[in-house]
């Protein structure tokens, strides 16, 4: 699975102004080998890949881009990265799978442990959700997203 290509994060801590790495990569696996012995600041690694290949390098290049440029928007963490990704032009259709593809990526992170591209408004969110699932008795209230 890892030797396709996908988009992924390196960090250590999950805290503001910890070290964080974006990357993407057609073979993954490779990449992470390369970056073991490159980048020594990290400890943990999320990977995004697609098990039907449905991501292909514009994609995956998309990914990453709007990833970094949400983590700079955000000032959260010092991200790693020696240079940013130019925004990838896709057609009207693969943009809107890789927007599917992202989202889901943005939902999942958190369950992981790395809440570094949340913005403030899923923060927000976050905090809504945590006092409504704390004021109800034996219920835990997970949002699903509209196509969950």
């Amino acid at each position: 699975m890892l030797s396709k290509s996908g988009v992924y994060a390196l960090w250590d801590e999950d805290q503001v102004g910890a070290k964080l790495y974006v990357g993407q990569s057609e073979n993954v696996a490779k990449r992470l080998e390369e970056h073991h012995k490159s980048k020594p600041f990290w400890r943990k690694a999320i990977v995004f890949t697609s098990d039907n290949s449905m991501l292909n390098a514009g994609h995956i290049r998309w990914l990453e881009h709007n990833l970094i440029k949400r983590v700079q928007e955000s000032g959260s963490r010092t991200l790693e990265n020696g240079n940013t990704p130019s925004a990838t032009q896709l057609s009207l259709q693969d943009t809107a799978l890789a927007k599917i593809f992202f989202n889901r990526m943005l939902e999942i992170m958190p369950l992981t442990g790395l809440t570094a591209f949340e913005s403030k408004s899923d923060e927000d969110a976050h905090q809504q959700d945590v006092f409504e699932a704390s004021s109800t008795n034996d219920t835990i209230i997970v949002p699903t997203g509209k196509t969950g």
